[in-house]
């Protein structure tokens, strides 16, 4: 069994600080896995029971040690950064966070990242968003979708999205585009309404074909209800940013809602993953007589898709 650094203090009445030091000396028997220390609790066992192992005790460690109390400012500066990034690692981990991606609209290894995970799915993935122009449209993951079809891989795709017709997708566009977009003309010829009847076809057009299909299946649901944030979810591993409506053009120079948060990476089946499942199949179920769900048949047929 392995134990924390505050553990580790504990065990030896010392402060964790004084661990971390004595793990950077090689006082303490320990493996550094990148910046997270492995400490064995048999290691620790041998410290505190010295007339078990009286080559190894504490008190013979502690007395040719004494320069520790002489520790200079910096070195002590250093370990205090290195306990808090220990507490968030740790943290982390125990919450289900596997990463911490740069945004997918500015940064290219966390799209890579998603495409990878996706690329060696199989099972069933959730796919939550406006209106996932990047898996419906011409680019971005739309390549995985369509091998995935092609392969006829076990993959069973469940997708939200924003119903295009509703309220919030003009909300959207007004916010992107202006007032102007209040108009439901100048809304249905702009782009976020073209967008959509382009990711429309393309939905339609896979689920048609995926119906010959004995493994690969799309079922897609839109829904009268602003997401809180952009999931794609596989057995594994999710991917997480959340929804905002601030326009970010003064900080990253984009005028595009898309992408310009942080990506979190997490393990589906942690806590938080489960959560999150909870969220999406609540929202797909359209139990909540407040929150219409609309099926792929009934918006095409609002949107004229063949």
């Amino acid at each position: 069994m392995n134990l924390k650094v505050r553990e580790v203090a504990i065990k030896l009445n010392v402060s964790e600080k004084t661990v971390y030091k004595w793990l950077s000396q090689g006082i303490i028997p320990a493996k550094r896995l990148g910046k997270t220390w492995v400490i064995s609790e048999n290691e620790i066992e041998k410290l505190v029971n010295p007339e078990i192992y009286p080559k190894q005790s504490l008190e013979k460690i502690t007395l040719t040690n004494r320069d520790f109390k002489n520790t200079d400012e910096q070195d002590l500066k250093e370990i205090e950064v290195l306990d808090k990034f220990t507490e968030f690692l740790s943290s982390a981990i125990d919450h289900g966070y596997e990463k911490i991606l740069g945004p997918r609209s500015l940064d290219s290894k966390t799209v890579d990242r998603i495409s990878d995970v996706l690329d060696s799915s199989t099972g069933e993935i959730l796919l939550q968003g406006i209106g996932l122009r990047e898996f419906f449209g011409d680019k971005g993951y739309a390549d995985i979708l369509r091998k995935m079809l092609n392969e006829n891989r076990k993959i069973q795709i469940k997708a939200l999205l924003v119903n295009p017709n509703s309220d919030f997708a003009k909300a959207r566009a007004i916010a992107e585009d202006g007032i102007v977009f209040d108009d439901d003309e100048v809304f249905k010829s702009g782009p976020l309404y073209s967008d959509s009847w382009r990711s429309m076809n393309m939905i339609a057009s896979i689920k048609k074909k995926s119906l010959d299909l004995s493994s690969f299946s799309l079922d897609v649901k839109f829904v009268n209800h602003w997401p809180s944030s952009y999931l794609i979810m596989t057995e594994k591993y999710t991917f997480l940013e959340s929804y905002q409506f601030a326009n970010l053009q003064n900080i990253y120079g984009e005028s595009s809602f898309d992408g310009l948060v942080p990506m979190m990476q997490l393990k589906s089946k942690s806590d938080y993953g489960r959560i999150l499942r909870n969220h999406f199949e609540y929202i797909w179920s359209g139990s909540n007589p407040y929150i219409p769900i609309y099926s792929l048949s009934e918006i095409s047929q609002k949107m004229i898709i063949n």
